[in-house]
């Protein structure tokens, strides 16, 4: 004979609750986190949004806190792609990937706008200084270039390298990377 044929399903979980059915070790609490920082997120950008108001009426509404709402409206959307994307894997162990990654992207974005933010204030922009020199400019510029290319660089390297199955450790590398070429440029 040609022996046995059979076709078969198998379907592996951690239980039957919603929360942790088809996330591993690993993965558990994801969900209620990502849940909870966009709870928590969407209050302090409605609250941001709240003080502009004020602000603008007064006309204080400067650059950096334009961009420190900008940092939590993104931060918003990113997490809220990300609740969306660990919804569908806590329903059916699959997800949609296309979520994951624009939570990523944007996260990213929120990330660097917010990074832009600190450095400027840090410079006292908007703050004791209105303007900032030419040279500081170029020098901030250059820095934010080369870190958002590094950053893109290792966000697709992550994206196409790295294995799922290390959710754990999925930023680890990109930011050691990110953290050495900070070092570097600062020098």
């Amino acid at each position: 004979g040609d022996g046995l044929q059979l076709e078969y399903e198998m379907k592996l979980t951690n239980g039957q609750s919603f929360w942790t059915q088809h996330f591993s070790a690993d993965e558990f609490g994801i969900l209620e986190t990502d849940i909870t920082f966009l709870v928590i997120f969407t209050l302090v950008f409605l609250l941001s949004c709240y003080f502009a108001y004020n602000l603008k009426g007064r006309q204080l509404l400067h650059t950096t806190y334009k961009m420190f709402m900008t940092a939590a409206g993104v931060e918003v959307l990113s997490l809220m792609f990300h609740c969306v994307y660990w919804g569908l894997y806590a329903r059916d162990g699959v997800g949609n990937g296309s979520l994951k990654i624009l939570g990523k992207l944007l996260f990213s974005v929120s990330f660097l706008v917010f990074l832009l933010m600190l450095i400027l204030l840090g410079k006292g922009f908007t703050v004791t200084r209105a303007r900032i020199s030419h040279s500081g400019s170029v020098k901030l510029s250059i820095y934010m270039t080369v870190y958002t290319i590094t950053y893109v660089i290792l966000f697709i390297y992550e994206a196409e390298v790295q294995y799922t199955h290390y959710t754990l450790y999925t930023h680890a590398h990109t930011h050691i990377c990110i953290k050495a070429t900070c070092l570097f440029l600062v020098r």
